[in-house]
């Protein structure tokens, strides 16, 4: 409303009371126009609400008649085509969004995966991939037929959907597709088809700015964490010297302004996301850079970790006690669970701060390119990242584990995701 009074303001004189008004009536109902089209337009594609809710049902009926009208319903039992019905995740509101729901990749060594995810290819698939991303699927999960296993898929935190914590739900699959080190197919956050956008070694930032800021800063949008994070940041700013600066310069907490963070034109190639770049710049001009997961659970460890060691800040890491497994070296971040309170935090950054060599000696590691080099090798190998880097060999591993199940344990039964001794840091 204010907005629609400055505009009234602005316009030119004389003008009567009644020319005004209606113009200041129409300037408004335009912009309430404009909002709403640009709301819908721009509006997520997928809720996980009620509505989403009720689209999972349905579709589960819908599986359920088709399936109560086949007299013959058998579960085909080739070993050289595997078929794949991925539940909701191109159905439900998603729907729409993909037309083709229907593909055949020619896999090494002679496997066909199928991707099939029309009504009829349900009762005929060789397995269901349910995306635990869809909060829906806890109450309306598909039918479930035997002979047809059904592999669960998260990148996210437990934290955020507990039912991977339950034992019964998880009774339920039989594979698992996750960041989980323990899963039939592994998506870490070194894969190049995990979000965030890996950067590789070679292309890593080693020239520090001569500007480089001696403070801490954190970059987050999210502010509804699930281990207390925002806590800690504002107890930790508040026990930091001066000379050492918290600076929060996200939408969460924020408190400074970076310009840092506006795509500008770069040495990388114009292939590369401008914003990942832009976030580069940002934290490479700081000592440290806190790297905040937004909830603690079995090897959760984000891209956040990998874009600070690739900008080339000092990063302070908060989330699972598993970061040790990915680490490169032993002192190559500081470790806020290693700390009994916010105040001995802060006392290890202002210490290493006020100590140049002390500095260069954690950041040391990333000039040794045999070493790192080993490390890269080490973490893609143990995600097979390397020989599933593309969409269609991630689904041809998702089938061979399908083809390998059904053949050695087709009655295997998942545990639940390993549960972290505490949800968040103590001394928060």
């Amino acid at each position: 409303m204010r907005r629609c009074e400055r505009g009234a303001v602005k316009t030119p004189q004389p003008v009567s009371m009644e020319t005004s008004t209606a113009r200041l009536l129409l300037q408004c109902v335009a912009a309430v126009i404009t909002i709403v089209v640009l709301r819908t337009h721009f509006a997520p594609r997928h809720r996980a609400g009620p509505a989403a809710a009720s689209s999972a049902c349905a579709l589960r009926d819908t599986l359920q008649r088709r399936i109560a009208t086949e007299a013959h319903h058998s579960i085909p039992h080739s070993t050289n085509e595997i078929s794949l019905y991925f539940w909701f995740r191109w159905h439900g509101s998603r729907r729409a969004h993909h037309p083709n729901r229907h593909s055949t990749i020619e896999c090494a060594g002679g496997l066909r995966c199928v991707l099939n995810s029309t009504d009829a290819a349900f009762p005929h698939a060789d397995a269901v991939v349910i995306w635990v991303g869809a909060r829906p699927e806890r109450r309306c999960l598909p039918p479930k037929l035997p002979g047809q296993p059904w592999a669960v898929e998260y990148t996210e935190s437990p934290a955020y959907y507990p039912e991977l914590w339950d034992a019964a739900f998880m009774r339920q699959f039989s594979l698992k597709v996750s960041y989980e080190h323990d899963s039939d197919v592994v998506l870490t956050a070194v894969h190049p088809l995990v979000e965030g956008g890996i950067v590789p070694p070679a292309r890593w930032v080693h020239a520090r700015p001569r500007d480089a800021r001696t403070a801490v800063v954190w970059l987050a949008s999210n502010c509804d964490s699930k281990n207390r994070r925002e806590a800690l940041v504002r107890r930790l700013g508040a026990a930091l010297p001066p000379t050492l600066p918290l600076h929060s310069v996200g939408r969460c907490l924020h408190n400074h302004d970076a310009d840092e963070l506006q795509p500008k034109a770069g040495a990388w190639t114009d292939g590369d996301d401008a914003s990942l770049r832009s976030k580069l710049a940002l934290l490479g001009g700081y000592a440290f850079c806190l790297v905040l997961e937004n909830s603690i659970a079995a090897d959760y460890v984000t891209e956040k970790l990998f874009h600070a060691f690739a900008a080339g800040c000092v990063p302070v890491y908060y989330g699972t006690r598993d970061v040790s497994k990915v680490l490169p070296h032993a002192r190559a971040a500081v470790q806020v669970l290693d700390h009994p309170d916010v105040p001995s935090l802060a006392r290890e950054l202002a210490t290493i701060a006020a100590t140049p060599g002390e500095l260069q000696a954690r950041l040391a590691w990333r000039d040794d390119a045999a070493a790192v080099d080993a490390w890269w090798r080490r973490l893609r190998n143990a995600t097979a990242a390397a020989t599933t880097a593309t969409k269609p060999q991630h689904f041809c591993s998702v089938c061979e584990a399908v083809r390998a199940v059904r053949a050695r344990d087709p009655g295997r039964r998942l545990p639940p995701s390993r549960r972290p001794p505490s949800s968040a840091w103590a001394a928060l």
